[in-house]
């Protein structure tokens, strides 16, 4: 390659790694892609935190119903239970992944355009029921946050001979 042509630059969506898991083959594929150095692969920053999220928030129900169990375990057994649980660790989810992509920064003016857009019920937000009582929430910042149509200042391309973008 030469020192002019520019990097090819792959941007993932959280759907597609969330589907393959960390161990699967398409994770080895985009860690093989990646590490040739012929084509960049990176995920927005949102993407990342959404990415984390589908695997952290069930993580986290089972620490919490771990714990429950393990009080009414404590509170019903006459002897004393010596049992801990260690620290549930939300960034080894993230570091899991940082190490198949590279992330690049969600800017500040497509956050602000995101939360704007869930504010107002704008596309890609809507209103959804959250609980049979008819309470309802407003949703879809994240994925306004990701379609965010000014990337130009978190997108930068950056030739071989120039360093790789911030991690």
């Amino acid at each position: 390659m030469r020192e002019t042509e520019l990097l090819a630059l792959i941007i993932l969506d959280a759907n597609i790694l969330t589907k393959s898991g960390i161990d699967s083959a398409t994770t080895d594929l985009v860690k093989i892609i990646r590490t040739s150095g012929v084509e960049r692969v990176v995920v927005p920053w949102v993407v990342l935190e959404e990415l984390t999220a589908h695997r952290a928030v069930p993580c986290r129900r089972k620490y919490e119903a771990a714990g429950a169990a393990l009080r009414s375990l404590k509170d019903g057994t006459p002897w004393p239970i010596r049992v801990t649980l260690p620290r549930m660790d939300l960034q080894r989810f993230q570091d899991e992944w940082r190490d198949v992509v590279d992330v690049v920064p969600t800017s500040e003016a497509a956050l602000k355009q995101a939360l704007m857009q869930e504010a107002n019920l704008l596309p890609l937000c809507k209103r959804v029921a959250i609980n049979e009582g008819g309470d309802t929430a407003k949703i879809g910042g994240w994925d306004a946050a990701i379609a965010a149509r000014d990337r130009r200042d978190e997108l930068e391309i950056y030739p071989p001979t120039q360093p790789a973008l911030p991690r």
